[in-house]
């Protein structure tokens, strides 16, 4: 395959602080798809090829992307997703008496009774040999216990290649869903056994109760294919709900071991199919980096430059994010992104350029440069004529 570089446009603005800010383990809001899908995959040599938001509430931040870990999460690679009906960077911000209820403004879908839906596809390539997809989930919610056997709750549901749930009234419609509990519903305070929810289940989070790991799985063919990952409330846009997502894989079963269904144990796959292996993750500078920039031994002051990310061997990048003193600056996606970054005006100080760039197998390779700006040297009052 021919890689094509990338190059990320980055234009600085004049930034007050000139403290640089400790990088510290957090659940932090995130409105990307393809940080939330590629979190869920990380850890695994699934392609992730894109991700997009089907629809996603206006309101709060029903996404998010946590590296603490939380409730046995995540299992693969060092972050996991959460998506929710409320605030999901809320999932360790308060005990579990802390009522988690706050409206996203999220209209229903095609005038059915479903409210803040927050829908995820995440595209995948499946390798020649695979057959089983399959990630890890964990469902909380702050409905526990209060409206255990009520119609009206938060429910979760996964589709593969086409989303295709709808509500009436207190009836939901999934034909498609491959997460559901033993009767066939979709998981939810209602769920029944392995998916029951309880309170020692979401101890730590803010939810009252929830479910333990569970793992869903579907078959799959070789080649491309999306995953739709939805939660949603019916009836109301109170009380709300969390799923936690991880260890994306795809791999191949034994003939008839990969099922639908939503259970506590992991699907009986065998590692990725020998013909995609997972690319060994290089280093983000130096010789054998794929990022180059200039040097950080001399001040930078009055220059335009490039970051730029080279071609290799066995990566495709999907996309690359870029923060200056802890705030992202720049996302840049496809191929052959130029432009100039501009340096000139800063004040002096130092700064931390921070740059993550996302393969299609999931990886993350993070990196951090520290430049130091300049000022005008004071000029030399010369010896006056006698």
């Amino acid at each position: 395959m021919v890689l094509r570089a990338l190059s990320i446009l980055l234009t600085f603005s004049l930034l007050a602080a000139t403290q640089v800010a400790t990088a510290v383990a957090a659940t932090t809001a995130e409105p990307d798809p393809t940080q939330v899908a590629t979190a869920m995959a990380e850890g695994t040599s699934t392609a992730v090829t894109g991700a997009s938001w089907v629809t996603r509430p206006p309101l709060n931040a029903p996404s998010a992307v946590s590296d603490v870990a939380t409730l046995g999460l995540p299992n693969a690679g060092s972050r996991f997703a959460v998506l929710s009906t409320g605030s999901a960077d809320a999932l360790l911000s308060g005990p579990q008496t802390y009522s988690a209820s706050v409206n996203n403004g999220g209209d229903a879908r095609a005038g059915g009774s479903d409210r803040d839906a927050i829908v995820l596809k995440v595209d995948i390539k499946v390798p020649q040999g695979a057959n089983c997809m399959s990630f890890a989930f964990r469902f909380a919610s702050d409905e526990y216990p209060e409206y255990v056997g009520k119609s009206f709750n938060d429910g979760f549901i996964a589709e593969l290649d086409s989303n295709s749930w709808t509500t009436s009234g207190t009836t939901i419609s999934a034909p498609g869903n491959f997460a559901f509990d033993p009767t066939g519903a979709v998981v939810s305070v209602n769920a029944t056994g392995a998916t029951t929810v309880k309170a020692e289940e979401a101890a730590g989070t803010i939810y009252d109760g929830g479910t333990p790991i569970l793992y869903a799985a579907t078959p799959v063919t070789p080649g491309d294919h999306s995953l739709y990952l939805s939660l949603f409330d019916v009836g109301d846009a109170s009380l709300d709900s969390a799923v936690l997502l991880d260890n994306l894989v795809v791999g191949t079963a034994a003939a008839g071991a990969c099922k639908g269904g939503a259970t506590i144990a992991p699907p009986p796959t065998a590692a990725p199919a020998p013909t995609q292996p997972a690319a060994t993750k290089p280093a983000i500078f130096g010789p054998a980096g794929i990022v180059t920039a200039p040097s950080n031994k001399k001040c930078i002051s009055r220059r335009n430059f490039r970051i730029r990310i080279k071609k290799r061997a066995g990566l495709t990048y999907i996309a690359a994010f870029v923060w200056v003193n802890g705030k992202r600056v720049a996302t840049r996606r496809g191929s052959r992104i130029t432009a100039p970054i501009d340096l000139r005006g800063l004040p002096k100080g130092k700064y931390t350029v921070k740059i993550r760039v996302v393969t299609s197998t999931g990886q993350v390779i993070n990196g951090t440069r520290r430049y130091r700006t300049c000022t005008k040297k004071a000029k030399t009052p010369g010896r006056r004529p006698l």
